[in-house]
C-alpha cells in the first residue's frame, strides 16, 4: 500500500486544467469548505466548527495538521512532516515559522519569497517525496482569519500546478529537481495562483527556472466590472547569467513582450488576446541560467505582477494591482 508521502508526491505532480472559480467557495455544492477532511488542530488555531472537518488528536490519522506560529509547536509539526502529513501554520508571521520548520526538517526545500510581512497569516509545508513544498496563502488583507482559514486550508490540500505548456528552452533530462513553491492569494477584484519550479542540469552548472501563474476575475466581487488586464513575470539573477528564455511569441489566448536587461532581469509581459482570457488567464515563463557558484543555496528575485482593469474607465484609477515580490531561495541540494 503506498505511503501518504507517495500519494502526496503523485498529487503534487498531477496538474489541473485550471483553478477553482471562486477562491472562497469550497466547491460548486453547499458542502462545508473542509467536508470529508480530517484535521488535527494544535493550540489556539481558530478553525471554525462549521468548516466541516472531522477533528482528531492523532497526527498520523489527519489529512493536515494546523499549528500556531511559535517554537513550542515545532516538535508536533516536524513529527507530522516526518509522517507525510501537510502542516499549515496560521497566525502572525506564519511564513517565518514555516522557514524555521524547513531548516529543521533536513530535506530539500524552496521558499517562494523572503518579503513577507507579519500580516500574511497562513503558510504551509507539504512533504512530497524527498522534498518539501512551501506554500504562502494570502486571503484578502484585513479579512478575519477564522472566516478565511477553511478556504486557505482547502487551497493547500487541493492545490496543483496548472496544466500549462511553457514555450521556451527545454527542461533538462536527468537533472536535479529542486521542487516547487507557491503563492496563492486574492484581492477584492480577483485572485492569483503562482507556481515556481527550479531544476538543476545534470552538470549542476546550469539551472532552469519556470514560473506559471493563473489570474482570474471571473468570480470577483464585481464580476461585471474588473477584468484581467496584464500579467507580468519578472525574474532577476545576481549570481547567474541568462542563457535562454521564453516564450518569445504569444498564443491565441495572450500576446507577450519579452525583454532581458544587461543586469540579468528577464521580463515577460502578457496581455489577454480574447474575451475569455480577460476573465481567467494562465501564463508561464522559463529561463535557463549559468550559475556563478553551483553550491547551495540557489536564489533569484521573482515577481508576478497582476493587474485588473475596469473596462468602463480609461484612467489609472480604474486599475487594481497585486504583486508577489521577493527572493525565492532553494536549499538542501
Amino acid at each position: 500500500m503506498p505511503s501518504r508521502r507517495d500519494v502526496l508526491a503523485l498529487l503534487a505532480t498531477a496538474p489541473l486544467a485550471g483553478c477553482s472559480a471562486d477562491p472562497d467557495a469550497s466547491s460548486a455544492t453547499d458542502d462545508p469548505p473542509l467536508s470529508g477532511r480530517t484535521v488535527t488542530v494544535v493550540g489556539d488555531v481558530p478553525l471554525p466548527d462549521d468548516a466541516g472537518a472531522r477533528r482528531t488528536g492523532a497526527v498520523g490519522d489527519a489529512d493536515v495538521v494546523l499549528v500556531p506560529p511559535g517554537a513550542q509547536f515545532y516538535d508536533t509539526a516536524l513529527y507530522a512532516l516526518e509522517a507525510g502529513t501537510p502542516v499549515v501554520v496560521a497566525g502572525e508571521d506564519a511564513p517565518g515559522t514555516v522557514l524555521r520548520l524547513c531548516e529543521r526538517a533536513g530535506e530539500r526545500y524552496g521558499v517562494p519569497s523572503d518579503s513577507w510581512t507579519p500580516s500574511e497569516r497562513v503558510a504551509a509545508v507539504v512533504p512530497v517525496a524527498d522534498r518539501l513544498l512551501v506554500q504562502y496563502v494570502e486571503p484578502i488583507r484585513g479579512a478575519d482569519l477564522p472566516a478565511r482559514l477553511p478556504w486557505a486550508v482547502g487551497q493547500v490540500l487541493d492545490g496543483r500546478p496548472p496544466a500549462f505548456p511553457v514555450e521556451g528552452p527545454s527542461r533538462p533530462d536527468g537533472g536535479v529537481e529542486l521542487g516547487r513553491v507557491r503563492v496563492r492569494g486574492r484581492v477584492d477584484v480577483g485572485d492569483y495562483d503562482r507556481w515556481d519550479r527550479a531544476t538543476l542540469f545534470p552538470d549542476r552548472e546550469r539551472a532552469v527556472v519556470e514560473t506559471v501563474a493563473t489570474v482570474t476575475a471571473a468570480d470577483a466581487p464585481f464580476p461585471e466590472r474588473y477584468r484581467v488586464d496584464e500579467v507580468s513575470v519578472r525574474t532577476g539573477f545576481t549570481d547567474a547569467t541568462v542563457k535562454a528564455t521564453g516564450p518569445a511569441a504569444g498564443t491565441d489566448a495572450f500576446a507577450v513582450e519579452q525583454s532581458v536587461s544587461d543586469g540579468g532581469e528577464v521580463t515577460h509581459g502578457f496581455t489577454p488576446a480574447k474575451r475569455a482570457s480577460r476573465r481567467s488567464l494562465t501564463v508561464g515563463a522559463r529561463t535557463v541560467v549559468a550559475l556563478d557558484d553551483p553550491t547551495p543555496p540557489f536564489s533569484y528575485l521573482g515577481n508576478v505582477r497582476c493587474r485588473w482593469r475596469d473596462p468602463r474607465l480609461l484612467r489609472d484609477d480604474g486599475t487594481w494591482v497585486a504583486h508577489t515580490p521577493g527572493r525565492a531561495v532553494w536549499r538542501g541540494f
